[in-house]
C-alpha cells in the first residue's frame, strides 16, 4: 500500500503497480520484414512501403470472398420482417438537415472535446 501512497502523483507508477499485483506482462511486439504477395504463389515483398497495401488488399478481400462462399438465396430481404409492419417504419431514419447539425455543434463549448473519439469542437465549428 506504501507503493500506492508514495506514487499518487505518477499515474503511470501506478498502473506499473497494478499491473504488476495482476502478473501482467509487458505486450511484446513483432516487427513484420516481410509479406506473401497476395495473388503470387511464392513472391514476397520486403519494402516496407509495400507491407501496408498487401495487408489493406488482404483485409478488404476478406468481405467479398466471404460473399462468394454463401449459397444464393431468393428471397429479398423484405419478406423476412413483420408482415404487419411497412419496411419504412423498420429500417426508416428520418432526414437530418445540415442546420439541425449546426444547431447541435454551435453550443458545444470550444475548449473541450466531445464523444467518443474525443474530437475538438472548434475543429467541428470551422467554417471555412
Amino acid at each position: 500500500m506504501n507503493f500506492f501512497n508514495n506514487n499518487l502523483s505518477n499515474l503511470k507508477k501506478i498502473w506499473q503497480g497494478i499491473n504488476g499485483l495482476l502478473s501482467r506482462k509487458k505486450k511484446t511486439y513483432m516487427t513484420i520484414n516481410n509479406l506473401k504477395q497476395p495473388h503470387t504463389n511464392s513472391t514476397t515483398a520486403n519494402l516496407k512501403s509495400r507491407i501496408p497495401n498487401i495487408l489493406n488488399e488482404h483485409f478488404t478481400s476478406i468481405g467479398p470472398s466471404l460473399a462468394d462462399k454463401l449459397p444464393p438465396f431468393d428471397k429479398h430481404f423484405i419478406e423476412y420482417l413483420d408482415k404487419r409492419k411497412s419496411p419504412f417504419t423498420s429500417f426508416f431514419s428520418t432526414p437530418i438537415s445540415p442546420k439541425e447539425i449546426k444547431l447541435e455543434i454551435l453550443p458545444m463549448p470550444q475548449n473541450k472535446s466531445n464523444g467518443f473519439y474525443s474530437f475538438p469542437a472548434s475543429t467541428l465549428k470551422y467554417d471555412p
